[in-house]
């Protein structure tokens, strides 16, 4: 598997420690597709932390096979309360959750500013699912890619 790099279109990736950001094809291309400086109009990235991409919990999730990665800050700030707090920042996750749509091979889309699975919003196809998951994924963007 191919490792997510330390920059991608100009855009500094950081990770937490311990991360291992060994990733399907799939996720870095999806990664390439929405991770740029200008993804937000009037807003620079410069930054993303990513705190969780491959790892082995729990076994549901698309984490154990390399298909999903957690962005939890933006520019060093933390998306909770940045996304509430911070205009840059809420600017720049809805960016980022927007394009994250017409990734190739995108599956899940958790995050603040919605919660799509195969660009359907949780909300009206699954509510229970989005009752469960919403407040797990007020902190950071959860991004996932098909098998």
């Amino acid at each position: 598997m191919p490792a997510i790099p330390n920059t991608i279109n100009g855009v500094n990736v950081v990770f937490a420690p311990n991360v291992n950001n060994d990733v399907t094809t799939k996720m870095v291309a999806a990664l390439r597709t929405v991770i740029n400086p200008g993804i937000a109009p009037g807003h620079v990235l410069h930054t993303i932390y990513i705190s969780s991409a491959r790892r082995m919990q729990p076994a549901a999730s698309n984490h154990p096979y390399g298909r999903a990665v957690d962005v939890s800050r933006i520019n060093g700030i933390r998306i909770d309360p940045g996304f509430t707090d911070d205009p840059s920042v809420r600017a720049i996750v809805k960016a980022i959750q927007t394009a994250f749509e017409t990734a190739p091979n995108r599956r899940e889309n958790y995050g603040p500013a919605f919660l799509k699975k195969s660009g359907a919003l949780l909300t009206t196809t699954n509510p229970a699912a989005y009752e469960r998951l919403a407040p797990m994924h007020q902190n950071h963007i959860h991004m996932s890619v098909d098998v």
